[in-house]
């Protein structure tokens, strides 16, 4: 570019654009928003709507704008909050890798959170509603009628509903399995014992097509790959400055068991991967057969050899020697995802998977991203466990999910005691620190595996408030469940679908409701449209809490540390109290949350700057020089102390 009295055109429109952010400063500090825009390409222009900031610029250069606004906090009390506002500009024309331990995560079955095309439903025609649209809402326990079946969620519904992730502080989506599943429904005749049933692999988990994009995810039609699609999806993501975690499978494909009259039946052993068809000991180049009663050779594109096989799912090998296994193929089919932009991967089954391999292909996965510039590409596995089950896994992978924290949480809030919380974590951080000094604690309530949070905190609006404050203000990287937010609840006990309903929109958004699925929670639970509008709503906790961590480093990324006086050595005086420090740099927080039913009033002896978060009711009283906060049941509170 020309030079103008020494600035190069970049470096004047660079000053035009801060210049102009900080003359809009005064409109925006009020408002109750976060904010993060990337736009990477487009025409020159600048728009403002409904109060949010937009900037676009030409197709060589591209802007980021982070906004981060406190949330109001409930000034009757006596507490106010504050706003901060920061602003980035980036040169290069791509999306900011961001540190993933960084992020608030939303968990999403993509099939479940919102029905964007109508006509990717039902594209084998037994799957989704079997007898059309009169079963949309028909509920059954007849396990041999309809069970678990497609809803219609797609990659459409999420990215229409991109600004409500937006709007609630989210800034990173984890999705199911988006691999093509076997076509139609599955039906087992109960030939190998057990009950027969049907169902679909609605949830993604029963890979079969591992080249292709599951056609009931995109709308590119069922003849088609579904990449470019996918690719789109991500870049929609990311032009929301949301980041993507997709889940993948790289020890098991689909079912072995499935028996007519499904199309399952004649591929149920079958897997296509990498360009090629695979078929259990038929064809499988790598398979050596061995004399019956000998030991099974290791090589093999399946697991012949038994190592950890899952019940009535078909096994990859991964201990040939030589490359006689499924390793380099599985490599090559994740790599593809990278390619296409996704930011992360969560892990499943870990407990399924050698170490040998596990650490392979993270290997493979974070070289592959830096070759493609991408320096933050994160990783997690799943070992749903105990503390000290899962610590050894940090030895492969830096980061897990954290079940221990979720299961003392639970109990903390149903037995009205909140003193030994901090001091239980704190220990679990000590020995995952004994095999890895970098490890991110996933920090979760419930997920599509679990009973649903709000199911065991007995769908108590403010004990399910008190959850996502604890949640949202502790050490580590919270994910939260789709629906989580809007109190939405279900048990295993009846089966999986129940912790798994559709999202409750209340517009046309919602997916199918079929059977296996709770009436009271499909009709009781306020739905989105509701809730927003709803001040004392519980999705408006989530609201306040997650912008706080966008706008505080100390509770995004600081260190956790125990309150010298509100712990477990005074259990008897403040039972109920759980209180910690979140520390970064020079910045601290003080985080106090009374997990009791009744009032309890603390002396304050540490120096308050101001309040930044309020759930529930507190107030501040003084008495000449000495300061207490008065806390009512079920009250959360953050300070911000003085440097």
């Amino acid at each position: 570019m020309k030079k103008n009295d020494g600035f190069t055109l970049i470096e004047l429109l660079a000053v035009i654009v801060i210049l102009a952010i900080i003359a809009l400063i005064v409109l925006l500090i009020g408002s109750t928003y976060a904010w993060y825009f990337i736009i990477v390409k487009g025409t020159s222009e600048n728009v403002i709507k409904a109060g949010k900031l937009s900037l676009v610029l030409d197709e060589s250069e591209s802007i980021a704008i982070n906004l981060n606004n406190s949330v109001p906090l409930t000034d009757e009390e006596g507490l106010t909050g504050s706003a901060t506002i920061s602003v980035k500009i980036n040169e290069k024309g791509s999306f900011i890798h961001r540190d993933f331990r960084e992020e608030n995560v939303y968990f999403m079955m993509t099939d479940r959170f919102a029905d964007g095309d109508k006509n990717n439903n039902n594209l084998w025609g037994d799957e989704y509603l079997p007898n059309g649209e009169s079963d949309m809402y028909k509920f059954s326990e007849d396990k041999s009628g309809i069970l678990t079946y497609y809803h219609g969620g797609d990659f459409k519904g999420i990215i229409n509903n991109l600004d409500y992730l937006v709007d609630m502080g989210f800034t990173a989506i984890w999705i199911t399995p988006s691999v093509k599943q076997p076509e139609g429904r599955y039906f087992y005749d109960g030939s190998n014992g057990g009950d027969k049933y049907q169902a679909s692999a609605f949830h993604g988990y029963w890979g079969y097509d591992f080249d292709k994009i599951d056609p009931h995810l995109h709308s590119s039609g069922k003849n088609s790959d579904g990449w470019a699609d996918y690719k789109a999806f991500i870049d929609a993501c990311h032009a929301k400055g949301i980041r993507v975690m997709q889940d993948i499978v790289i020890n098991h494909g689909n079912h072995t068991a499935a028996t007519s009259p499904t199309k399952w039946a004649n591929y149920s052993v079958q897997t296509i991967m990498d360009g090629k068809e695979w078929a259990w000991a038929k064809l499988d180049p790598y398979h050596e057969p061995v004399p019956e009663g000998a030991t099974p050779s290791k090589n093999g594109f399946y697991a012949y050899y038994g190592f950890g096989q899952c019940a009535d799912l078909i096994d990859f090998g991964h201990l040939g020697q030589d490359g006689k296994d499924s390793r380099h193929h599985l490599i090559n089919v994740y790599k593809k995802f990278i390619d296409a932009g996704v930011d992360a991967f969560r892990i499943d089954t870990m407990a399924y998977i050698p170490n040998e391999f596990a650490g392979e292909f993270a290997d493979a996965m974070y070289n592959h991203a830096k070759s493609l510039g991408n320096d933050h590409f994160y990783m997690i596995g799943e070992v749903l466990s105990e503390h000290n089950e899962v610590a050894p896994y940090y030895a492969g992978l830096p980061a897990l999910f954290e079940f221990a924290c979720w299961y003392r949480l639970e109990w903390a809030i149903n037995n009205a005691t909140g003193c030994y919380f901090v001091k239980d974590i704190l220990s679990y951080q000590q020995e995952y620190a004994g095999y890895r000094n970098d490890y991110i604690e996933a920090t979760k309530l419930s997920n599509h595996d679990e009973d649903r949070a709000a199911s065991l905190l007995g769908k108590s609006i403010d004990k399910n408030k008190m959850a996502a404050a604890i949640l949202l203000t502790s050490a580590g990287d919270p994910y939260i469940y789709y629906g989580e937010e809007l109190g939405m609840y279900g048990t295993k006990s009846n089966g999986d679908e129940y912790v798994r309903a559709p999202m409750p929109w209340g517009d046309s958004y919602v997916t199918a409701y079929t059977n296996k699925i709770d009436q009271s929670a499909a009709k009781g639970i306020p739905n989105v449209t509701e809730q927003q509008q709803d001040s004392n709503s519980l999705l408006q906790t989530y609201l306040t809490f997650t912008k706080l961590r966008n706008t505080y480093p100390a509770l995004a990324e600081g260190t956790m540390s125990k309150h010298n006086v509100f712990n477990e050595s005074n259990a008897n005086k403040y039972k109920s109290i759980a209180a910690w420090y979140m520390t970064k740099d020079n910045e601290k927080l003080l985080v106090i949350h009374n997990l009791g039913n009744t009032t309890v009033t603390l002396p304050m002896t540490d120096k308050i700057e101001k309040a930044v978060a309020v759930s529930g009711k507190a107030q501040q009283l003084k008495d000449g020089d000495s300061l207490s906060i008065k806390l009512e049941k079920y009250t959360s509170v953050v300070f911000k102390l003085t440097e």
